[in-house]
């Protein structure tokens, strides 16, 4: 704003001038209005942040089960453990049609300065729309205790790097999986995820379609959004299902009877009330784990990443 100088104005104006005074002086003062708080997400600003790169060399992968082999028979041959909380369940619900996208192949760990770079191969696209049809997510075990602490959840993500449908859960009541994490525990009440945290600018996730691959979701979380932890375990998911972060762990909303399985021969085959979802065992990042922790990975592929997934045995 310019500055107006007023030592060279006449005396013939300062009558004027002496009446503005007073009339300025005499206007009703605008009173201060209280922020009012919001419990809402903090809304991120597009340009605020730094933007996620590409994921630099890979740290840690998961082979997933890969269901394609016996999916033209509707059904699974392994890699399903409803009551151990690890699920291999990418079919719909009655009748057991295969989803290539609910399919996890292989998750995968990279960083750099700023964020933390999850990579999940699915097997394929949704054949009805040639697109990914499912959320993704990565959960967040911090204190290594087999229950989930944070869970990044992914909807439609885009090809380019964008926090839009990313949304951060967190668990401050502490009933994720119930008394006995990941354990079954048919009838326990609790909420699951029952937090959007805020986010800030620089301290956020993104995700995107991978560049080189249509059918691998890169998520990016940023390394001060749980204050840059040196040790932690994480896993990822895919949901097409109930898609609903306020139930989990999901073994303790029903019994296997009611869940259904994916396994032919098994009693409860096929699916029912727990169906269009995959997850993935969980792995160790800062520790080499000598104790047993509930959903810890038993073996671990090292990189460079495989471009086939699937292992006899594997969890989920």
């Amino acid at each position: 704003m310019r500055k107006i100088k007023i030592e060279n104005i006449g005396k013939a104006w300062m009558p004027l001038l002496l009446l503005v005074t007073i009339i300025v002086s005499c206007a009703p003062k605008a009173t201060p209005v209280s922020p009012v708080a919001s419990t809402a997400a903090v809304e991120v600003k597009p340009g605020n942040e730094k933007t996620p790169g590409n994921p630099g060399p890979l740290e840690k992968i998961l082979e997933d089960t890969n269901s394609t082999f016996k999916a033209a028979e509707n059904r699974a041959v392994t890699g399903d453990n409803f009551l151990d909380g690890v699920y291999e369940r990418p079919f719909t619900h009655k009748p057991m049609i295969y989803q290539p996208d609910v399919d996890i192949l292989t998750a995968s760990l990279a960083k750099d300065e700023n964020y933390f770079y999850f990579k999940i191969k699915l097997a394929g696209l949704d054949p009805r729309t040639n697109e990914l049809s499912a959320d993704y997510a990565i959960e967040f075990d911090l204190n290594k205790d087999g229950r989930g602490d944070y869970l990044i959840w992914v909807k439609n993500p885009s090809k380019d790097w964008s926090f839009s449908g990313v949304t951060t859960y967190a668990d401050p009541n502490g009933d994720v999986g119930g008394k006995k994490p990941m354990v079954s525990e048919v009838g326990f009440k609790g909420d699951g995820y029952e937090k959007v945290m805020d986010v800030s600018a620089n301290s956020n996730s993104f995700a995107r379609i991978a560049p080189e691959d249509p059918s691998v979701v890169e998520i990016a979380v940023s390394r001060k959004m749980f204050g840059d932890p040196k040790e932690f375990l994480w896993g990822a998911w895919a949901d097409a299902g109930l898609r609903a972060p306020q139930k989990f762990d999901y073994n303790d909303n029903f019994g296997p009877t009611e869940a259904g399985s994916p396994i032919k021969g098994n009693v409860d085959y096929p699916l029912n009330a727990l169906f269009s979802v995959d997850n993935t065992c969980r792995a160790p990042y800062g520790f080499s784990s000598t104790i047993a922790i509930l959903g810890i990975c038993t073996s671990i592929v090292p990189a460079p990443e495989p471009k086939s997934g699937g292992i006899p045995g594997a969890f989920g």
